[in-house]
């Protein structure tokens, strides 16, 4: 019989897994923030003591639309100053309408929300990717005490996916550990 047991064979320790586990974590640092929750988007709409918030698909798939117009998307869940609801969002080309969003419930079938003077998504109207950001906006729903549009905001914001939080989870791990490994020796 051939003792083997002196065989050489590569060595995964050392200079190497240091190597790999800062990559890892370089990799983790650089990506994770870039990448998109599962397409989904929050978006926190404020005017005055106004405070509307709902979630889309990042490139949604339009429940209606006109090419070089506007789409809109049915049964939106939302919040508006804390008080649940659901409606149709509208968001309005840049061309046409100077950009802007426009929701209406569903529960009374009037606005909530109207607002102009931003491009809030690229692509078409039949295939848009919402732009993140925060925009600034005319509101003509609420309107201010001389009658004009009132400022408002729109933060678009991609909410965390799971699977990224655990990637920059398993970076930090894989650090902490080879941290500890040092302190030992």
């Amino acid at each position: 019989m051939v003792d083997d047991s002196r065989a050489i064979r590569p060595s995964f320790g050392g200079p190497m897994r240091r190597s790999l586990l800062c990559a890892v974590f370089a990799l983790s640092i650089l990506f994770v923030p870039q990448l998109r929750a599962d397409g989904v988007d929050l978006f926190t709409y404020q005017v005055g003591n106004t405070s509307i918030q709902w979630q889309l698909d990042a490139s949604p798939i339009p429940s209606w639309f006109s090419p070089g117009y506007a789409f809109s998307i049915y049964n939106v869940p939302y919040t508006l100053n804390g008080v649940a609801d659901t409606g149709s969002v509208i968001f309005l080309d840049f061309t046409t309408h100077n950009g802007g969003v426009t929701i209406v419930s569903d529960t009374t079938h009037h606005e909530v929300l109207e607002a102009y003077f931003a491009m809030l998504y690229s692509g078409s109207e039949n295939a848009p990717t919402f732009l993140l950001g925060t925009f600034n906006l005319s509101d003509a729903f609420n309107q201010n005490p001389t009658g004009g549009w009132s400022a408002a905001t729109l933060s678009i914001t991609a909410v965390p996916e799971p699977s990224s939080l655990l990637f920059l989870g398993t970076g930090l791990a894989g650090l902490a550990g080879a941290i500890r490994r040092k302190v030992r020796q």
